[in-house]
């Protein structure tokens, strides 16, 4: 330990990429283990000492600021940004198409040099569209911002591809020209709102396909023995759910509850370890390509709370889908695949 501590002091003032929000190591210099993860987001300062790396952390980091785009467009130019941990991967200029301004107006009607324009934005907004969608499938972005007016917004809606229509989460008016930083503040918020309207619906997605023949389990119990015979798809926890455990690294075992005086796999009690749950389910869902979903508890602050400050100390107002979770025990998932009409878990 007293190794690691050395190491990682120098990590922070030697290592870190002056640009990172916050970093996540993990160091074992036992087994020559030494991990460095600088992050864009802000991460609680804290520390845990076992014989696996805690991830809840992380893991909550990078599922509230998943990546995704904002494309910013109006009449001339449009703008694609990929952002990641709130932070501006790159910027891709889409097109700029031709001005339609600058025509000798004594041979035009008017309704004619409307419909050329509207023919222009048409032709532009089809252009961009396509350029879009074959950006989002090489970076693998499943989340779009559009920020743009009229009437190319209903332009561009109008021509993207179905694929592209499926990834767009918010749209929203971005005033002039704006920076980029400018853009994400603006769109952060969308894609924050997103997140918490998809963790409903997942939370609701468990809690109506539970049970015999079903495609969704809950309650830490439920949950372990899914993941133990790898059924789990996405691995739905709240960010406050804590609880007890036990491992047996050598045989790939992991259980709810306090460590149990007798094996209950006829092992060898004494390979037995006490572990943090929520970090054991977080481990064992990463190992098998699940995915997580790990829903917010605390609602945002209300303007009411702006003006009446709660007093210190006070229960700050859960999320109607931390409270829906909390009744299943504060954990679920949902399964690869259905259950048997009589089989109400995984069966080991």
């Amino acid at each position: 330990l007293s190794a690691d501590v050395k190491r990682i002091r120098e990590a922070l003032t030697e290592e870190v990429d002056p640009s990172a929000h916050g970093v996540f190591i993990v160091a074992c210099s036992a087994r020559d283990v030494f991990a460095l993860l600088p992050v864009g987001l802000p991460l609680e300062t804290s520390h845990s000492l076992g014989p696996t790396p805690a991830l809840r952390e992380l893991a909550q980091a990078i599922d509230d600021h998943p990546p995704y785009a904002i494309l910013h467009a109006d009449q001339r130019e449009a703008s694609l940004t990929f952002v990641s941990q709130g932070v501006a991967l790159s910027e891709l200029g889409l097109s700029e198409r031709g001005n339609p301004h600058g025509t000798d107006e004594g041979q035009w009607s008017v309704q004619r040099h409307q419909r050329r324009a509207d023919e222009q934005v048409e032709a532009f907004a089809r252009h961009v569209a396509e350029q879009t969608r074959v950006a989002l499938d090489e970076a693998g972005i499943h989340r779009l911002v559009v920020a743009a007016d009229e009437p190319v917004a209903s332009a561009l809606h109008q021509e993207f591809h179905q694929t592209v229509k499926d990834r767009v989460i918010a749209n929203t008016h971005i005033q002039g020209v704006a920076s980029v930083p400018a853009q994400i503040a603006e769109t952060m918020p969308l894609v924050e709102q997103h997140e918490r309207e998809r963790e409903a619906q997942t939370v609701q997605q468990i809690e109506d396909n539970r049970g015999p023949g079903g495609t969704a389990v809950a309650g830490p119990e439920d949950v372990v023995a899914a993941l133990l015979a790898s059924q789990v798809m996405t691995l739905v926890i709240n960010d406050d759910f804590a609880g007890p455990g036990w491992a047996d690294f050598e045989r790939s075992l992991v259980g709810a509850g306090d460590v149990p005086a007798e094996h209950p796999y006829g092992g060898d009690a004494a390979a037995l370890v006490p572990v943090q749950l929520e970090q054991e389910l977080i481990r064992l869902a990463l190992q098998q390509d699940a995915s997580l979903e790990i829903v917010a508890t605390q609602v945002p602050v209300s303007s009411d709370e702006l003006d009446h400050v709660p007093a210190a100390g006070q229960d700050r107002p859960r999320s109607g889908a931390a409270i829906q979770l909390d009744a299943l025990e504060g954990v679920g998932a949902i399964l690869r695949f259905t259950l048997s009409g009589d089989q109400a878990t995984a069966n080991l």
